[in-house]
Order: structure tokens, then sequence, then C-alpha cells
């Protein structure tokens, strides 16, 4: 068989040094070809011989055979008959073992996902492997003889090309990432090693690479996501401490301020965990949305939180730049959010810390916006504040009593005290409002107003509702017990209201202490009924179908709508007492309080004016055909045991009594 036909494979002198120890100079070439086992011999003056062992004959025992007729040709002359068998043996060993090693070559460099292509020192191709085409698109018919600069190298990447190509010219060997094109002018990423090669007869360049654009964008995405939000897409806590770190130094060169933003979202935990995490979501997608319209290109945002969130203001020329900003925040929040079918109403608290004056370091300037976020939150919500150097030993204080609070209800501190609610017509009790207080340890008494907030925050307004809920109807039991039959309402806090599960809390409390339903009623703020209207009204009309009495608190201070509050299964609307304040001589308050005793009567609602404190507004709500009052003018709040003696003594209510 013609020996061209074949892969060639290289021996080097040593290889066959029992055979041509007297021979000529040179290589021996041999391939494997079906079953023969084929050598070339240089011999004198670049003459070729081609040599044909056949492996059936030699293994059948005429290897020596075909030696001794085909050695003497090249030169070689046999010593011995069995020294020429023991050389043809020899030779076919080490044709087999080479022959092997060029076929699994081949078979890698074929099967290889890799791309290889093989140039000569000008960069024209001389062969490529299947990866190459698969990779790049040009097969190898239309890659060989073609430029490797032209085929892979985009115009605008040629220099990057030029500089490879020197530095392969001068180093002999480049290794690194190159931006290549496909045939169909797709751009792609690849990881490249490019070899010079000296042979005898020329020198060529083995280029190996493989496509590397997904796994730089896999890494890349990976990168992304440790330093963003993965539901917002904003950068995160990591990123924005990186980019105040940046902002510092430079602000500091430069002798310029900077302001940190803390923002937190009112009220957002009710929604989450009432509407569901959905619902939450979508509205932090459109709070960061909003956000982003109020800042300028240089100012960054982050979300560091579950309704958290982080603005950073370089380069502002005096505070009132971020109360810009903080006033178009507050403003972009205002209008309602409409999820899911449904519109909700949040507001957004601010604190803001600048740089130099309230910290010249990372962990100072987050720590300072954090305080003034929480005094924002104290002062109302909806609002923001500055960070002052007094608000460092509020924050102290607000983490003591955090701590505290934790252990208040294992060391049964909470107390209810009890404020009569008083009818105006007979001046006898209507009920009474349960109000919690906590005995804190070298503290005294503690109202709510100033841990109710923190408790909701930290979480553990559930378990102290729970507990109200329960030590409520405890009460109404043993005062039933003494045979007094006292009403008692009881504040429900958001978390509490929005648990599916609270109306089975009530029922079972209720069986537990075996006393009327209708001696219990549940009071929800108006803003908690409006965060998620129709919920509220299929819990309360749950409620109401128990027998329980229902009452919104603070009526006239939140959203209402009309076409909702006409379904809701009242029994009792309370007049706010910011309404009630000063109502004899208030002509505004005076009309508002009119309008609301004009829609609980049209409603079929009681109506209860809470702090009421003096005898003229009492008198005028009387006027003005309240029928309940509650407030100091009659009593202060009182523990249960004081709440009978006041009943006792109360003979003219007409009088204030105090306990």
């Amino acid at each position: 068989e013609p020996l061209a036909q074949y892969p060639v494979i290289r021996f080097t002198r040593s290889d066959l040094a029992p055979l041509l120890a007297n021979g000529p100079e040179g290589e021996v070439q041999a391939t494997a070809g079906g079953r023969f086992l084929v050598t070339a011999l240089p011999y004198h003056d670049g003459l070729r011989i081609a040599v044909a062992i056949d492996r059936e004959a030699a293994m059948a025992g005429t290897v020596e055979q075909l030696l001794q007729a085909l050695l003497p040709r090249l030169g070689i002359v046999l010593v011995a008959s069995a020294l020429g068998t023991l050389i043809g043996l020899r030779l076919l060993r080490k044709l087999d073992e080479k022959t092997g090693q060029l076929v699994l070559a081949g078979s890698v460099l074929a099967n290889a996902a890799e791309a290889y292509a093989i140039t000569d020192d000008g960069g024209t191709v001389v062969t490529v492997n299947p990866a190459f085409s698969d990779i790049t698109g040009y097969s190898a018919a239309e890659a060989e003889g073609a430029s490797l600069r032209a085929l892979l190298t985009a115009k605008e990447d040629e220099a990057h090309f030029r500089d490879i190509w020197r530095e392969l010219c001068e180093q002999g060997k480049w290794q690194g990432e190159a931006r290549h094109q496909r045939k169909d002018g797709e751009s792609f990423l690849a990881w490249q090693t490019m070899t010079v090669v000296h042979a005898q007869e020329a020198t060529r360049v083995v280029c190996l690479f493989s496509d590397i654009t997904d796994l730089r964008r896999k890494e890349e995405h990976i990168r992304h996501q440790a330093f963003h939000d993965g539901l917002t897409g904003l950068p995160n806590r990591l990123l924005i401490q990186d980019r105040l770190a940046h902002s510092i130094e430079l602000s500091r060169r430069q002798g310029d301020r900077l302001a940190l933003m803390f923002l937190d979202l009112d009220r957002f935990k009710v929604i989450n965990d009432s509407l569901g995490h959905d619902v939450g979501d979508a509205i932090l997608i459109e709070v960061a949305a909003r956000l982003g319209r109020c800042l300028r290109r240089s100012d960054s945002i982050a979300r560091i939180g579950g309704d958290e969130f982080v603005v950073l203001q370089p380069d502002v020329a005096n505070p009132n730049e971020a109360v810009e900003v903080a006033e178009k925040i507050l403003a972009a929040i205002t209008p309602s959010f409409d999820v899911a079918g449904q519109e909700i109403r949040i507001g957004i608290s601010i604190g803001i810390a600048m740089f130099p004056v309230d910290g010249e370091e990372v962990g100072t300037l987050m720590k300072n916006a954090d305080t003034a976020l929480y005094e924002a939150k104290a002062a109302g919500r909806n609002t923001f504040r500055f960070f002052l150097q007094s608000m460092n030993a509020e924050a102290k204080s607000r983490l003591e009593m955090e701590a505290a609070l934790q252990y208040a209800l294992e060391r049964a501190e909470f107390e209810l005290f009890f404020q009569p609610k008083v009818t105006l017509e007979s001046l006898g009790l209507e009920g009474v409002e349960a109000l919690i207080r906590w005995r804190r340890p070298n503290h005294g008494l503690v109202p709510p107003l100033q841990f109710i907030a923190l408790a909701e925050e930290t979480g553990l307004i559930g378990r102290i509702g729970d507990w109200v809920l329960e030590e409520a109807c405890r009460q109404i039991a043993e005062w039933r017990a003494c045979g007094r039959d006292i009403k008692v309402a009881i504040n429900v806090s958001a978390r509490q209201f929005q648990d599916p599960k609270f109306a089975d809390r009530v029922a079972d409390t209720i069986a537990k202490r075996d006393i009327p339903p209708s001696l219990l009623e549940i009071e929800v703020t108006e803003s908690v009924v409006m965060t998620a209207p129709e919920k509220a009204i299929g819990q309360l009309t749950r409620l109401r179908a128990m027998g329980l009495g229902v009452a919104v608190d603070d009526f006239g201070t939140g959203y209402s709508s009309l076409s909702y509050l006409k379904r809701l299964p009242l029994t009792c609307i309370k007049i706010d007492r910011a309404f009630v304040r000063g109502i004899d001589g208030d002509r505004e308050n005076a009309a508002i309080v009119a309008a609301i005793i004009g829609v609980g009567r049209a409603l079929g609602a009681s109506i209860v004016a809470e702090g009421a404190e003096t005898a003229a507004e009492v008198d005028h709500l009387r006027r003005a055909g309240c029928p309940t009052v509650q407030g100091f003018f009659f009593a202060r709040p009182m523990p249960a045991a004081d709440l009978l003696v006041w009943l006792a003594q109360a003979t003219r209510l007409s009088d204030p009594v105090w306990p």
C-alpha cells in the first residue's frame, strides 16, 4: 500500500539503534496500515525506502526470512539468524507502541472540546481540528490556507491581535484572554495559548483556545449577586459600604460634604404578613423604582434589608440639598401602590447623617444615620430627621429597653389598666378599655407609647397581644365571679389582626374562660383596616359573627373610604382625641366631630369620644349627640382592683372621680 496515505510517526535513531548501528544517518518513519507495518528509511542522497512487513507473517514465524530478504538491501547485514529474528521482533514491538500513541493522540485532538489551529510562521492556517469549526463556524476547508487573524479578529480587535503576535514572536509563547469573532459575526471570549514550534523543515505556530463566554457570564452573574439585591437589582450592603468608603475618601481630599440617608418603610411588616410576600415584593420593587427617580446620576441607592434602603449623596453643598431629596422621596412614596387589584398606602421614614460633622468613617456614619431614622419613626413616621449628638444617648436607652422587653413577659412585668367609658345620658358605665402598662424594674410604670412601637419592630407584639387577650378574658371572668358584667375593649395590633388564626385564638380564649363573647370588644385602628380592606372585612365579619363587639379606633386620622366603611360590620366608632381636644372653642374640630357622629348613626354604630378632659368638652359632646365619652374628666386608667372601688364611689359621675 502507498506510504503517503498513512499518518507519520517519527522514530529517533536511538529507537532502532540495534538495527541501524552501522546504517545510514537519518530518521525512521513508520505508520500503521491495516495488516501491514510500513517503514520508511532515509538513505543515500535523500532516498527513502519503504518496507512493509505483514503482521500475520511475522507472528507466523517468518520474520527471519523477511528480515534476511529485506535488511541486506538497506545495507544491514545480519550477524546470525537468531539475532535477526530478535531484532525483527523488537522492531515490530516498537512499531506497535508508536502506532498506538499516534492513534491515541489523533483521537484526543479530533474529539477535544478545545479548538486548535496550526499555522505557518506568517499566520496562515495549515490545519484545524473539528472543535475549531464548532466554535468559529468555519469548516476545515474554509480555514486552511486562510489568515488566522482574518478568521478570528474583528476590525476593532486587530490592534490587540498584532500585540499578541508581536509578543509571540519575541517570547515564543503567549497565553491569555482574547476576544474573537465567529463566522456569523458574533463575538466571543476565548482563553488562548499560542506556541511557536521549530521543526526540521519549517516553523509552525500552534494555537489552542476555548470559548469562555458562558463561563465569564456566569462569573459575572455570581459577582453581581454577591454585591446586589436579588429582588430589586439595587446594590446591597457590601457594595454601598464600598461606595461610601470611596466617597468619604474623595470628599476628604476635596473638602466636600456628603449625605447618607437610611430609609425604612412604615408598616411594611403588616402588609407583608397580611397580604403575603408576593405583594410585599411587588411594593419593594416599585419603591426602588420611585426612589431612583428622585436621585441624581451621581447618587447611589441600595437595599440593605427587608424594607430598609440607603441613599448616598456625594458632593452636597449643604444640608438643604439633602432636605430637598428627602422631601422628594416622601412625596414619591405617598401615592398609593396598586398591587394585585388593591390600593395600598405606606409611608417612609428617613434618617440623615452628614459627612464630616456626623462621622468621618463608614461605620460611624451608618450608625448615626440609623439612629436618626429611629428618631424619625418616633416623631410620627413618614418624615425625616437629621442626626444630632443627643440622639446617641437615646439610641443607647432604646437598645437597653429592647433587651429588657425581651424578658418582660417571662418576668410577668406587664399589667392591664382599665379606663371607664361613661354614657352621658345616664352617667352609667358603658364598659372599659384595657390599656397595657409595663412595670419595668428600676424605671417604674412605662406607658405603651414608649414600648409598643419597639415591640412591633422586634416582633414581640404578637406575644404581647396574646397576653393582653388572655389577661382581659381572665379579668372579665373574675369580675363576673364578683357579680359584675363589665364589657372590656382590647386594642389589637396590625400583626395580630392580619393573622389568619387570630379569630380562632379569640374563640379558644373565650371558651377557656367561659365568658359571653358580648363582653369582649376588639378595637382596631382605622389605618390597620384600610391597609387591606377586603381582608379586614372578612376578619371583622367573623369576629362579629362570634358575638364580639367591633370598634374602629382613632377614626378620622387615616384614609377611610366610605365605600369600604359601610361594608365593615362595626358596632362602635371611636372619635380620636385630636378632634375632641378644645372642641368647645374649635369650630373645625366641632364640625368634624358632628360629621363622624352622623356617619356612625347612618351605619348603626355607637359612638365613643376619646380624650375628654374638661367639663366644657363633655358638655359640647353631649349637645352634639355623642352618647359615650372616655377621658380623664371621668377617670384615668386604673388597675382592676381600683375599678371596683371607683364604681362604688362614683355615685355622681358628673363630677370627676380620680382613683
